[in-house]
């Protein structure tokens, strides 16, 4: 019987302090005000609009860890990317290609051999994402990242 009563007072306490500590492990959840015009420009950026790439592209950057390479390196990250589609042929990465493409074509100087490179490899990439077959199904002409290729 005291045994008993030891082993309940034990797990009662196990279970006291698992909680304490969980919740000394919780992060405080917060709400802020944004300005829905802020927050409307922020979900619309695109290469387009902006000099920065859309949310888009950059999850699918921090998803191949390539955020920093982007920042660092733009043109070594745009031919890795390419080069993974080569073997992994994904509408996701011909969105980035493309994106990515026309934001190094604006930054390079505007009548340069690189900037059109980059403004024909844009174009290339839109046209695969928009028709080639070998991507998967097409994605629908009225998504807004279709309208980004179109555009």
């Amino acid at each position: 019987m005291i045994h008993n009563r030891i082993r309940v007072m034990g797990i009662g306490l196990c279970l006291l302090l698992m909680s304490l500590m969980a919740n000394g492990c919780a992060k405080t959840v917060g709400v802020r005000n944004v300005d829905i015009q802020k927050r409307f420009e922020h979900i619309d950026r695109s290469a387009l609009n902006d000099n920065n790439p859309s949310e888009r592209t950059n999850l699918l950057l921090r998803r191949y860890d390539l955020d920093r390479s982007w920042k660092r390196d733009p043109k070594g990250t745009i031919l890795l990317i390419d080069n993974q589609l080569q073997s992994d042929r994904d509408r996701e990465k011909l969105f980035a290609l493309m994106e990515l493409s026309y934001i190094q074509a604006r930054r390079s100087s505007s009548r340069s051999e690189t900037a059109a490179r980059f403004y024909l490899s844009c174009a290339v990439y839109a046209y695969n994402l928009l028709f080639d077959p070998g991507f998967g199904p097409p994605a629908s002409p009225y998504h807004p990242h279709s309208r980004d290729a179109l555009e």
